[in-house]
């Protein structure tokens, strides 16, 4: 009797350790999600939930608003990056940058033919070097109007600037 009572114990044993080896009721591991969170004012706050290592798909990322003119919004984050914290990305207000293309208009010499200026920052126009025989009087834009030397930039767009020049005559 006592060997049949340790074999039905033993039988009892084993199969409920085979049971639990078998998984029951186990769950599968899940992969590590970050909280990412997109800020703008006015708007609400739009929550992601993106696995660790993944990226945020396009359809995902909220339209940026519209900026008044000369600036842009942006993401505080590349929001392109794999998702690897939690992470809190507002929308930052940019000033843009611009381009201004000299043209010399044939005489002077210049190293550089154009200055990147940022919308309502200070800016220096450069000098070009007196021609041979012309000087130097200022820069105009398109329509002929002189262009201050210096000032905040206020022009929301590339521009070409032309130089005046004074032409000297030769005594003879």
């Amino acid at each position: 009797m006592k060997k049949k009572l340790c074999l039905l114990l033993s039988v009892l044993a084993l199969s409920t350790f085979g049971f639990a080896a078998c998984g029951g009721g186990e769950k599968e591991p899940t992969a590590k999600r970050y909280n990412v969170t997109f800020s703008q004012d006015g708007a609400n706050d739009v929550i992601l939930w993106i696995e660790h290592g993944k990226t945020i798909d396009e359809t995902q990322i909220p339209t940026l608003p519209q900026a008044d003119v000369g600036y842009t919004y942006v993401w505080s984050h590349d929001i392109t990056a794999p998702i690897t914290e939690n992470l809190s990305i507002q929308a930052v207000l940019q000033a843009n940058t611009y381009t201004v293309t000299f043209n010399l208009n044939g005489h002077g010499k210049m190293d550089k033919t154009t200055l990147q200026v940022t919308y309502g920052e200070n800016y220096t126009l450069p000098r070009p070097i007196d021609g041979s025989l012309s000087e130097f009087l200022y820069w105009k834009d398109a329509s002929g109007n002189k262009f201050a030397n210096s000032g905040t930039w206020a022009i929301a767009d590339d521009i070409t600037l032309t130089a005046a020049w004074a032409l000297w005559t030769p005594n003879v």
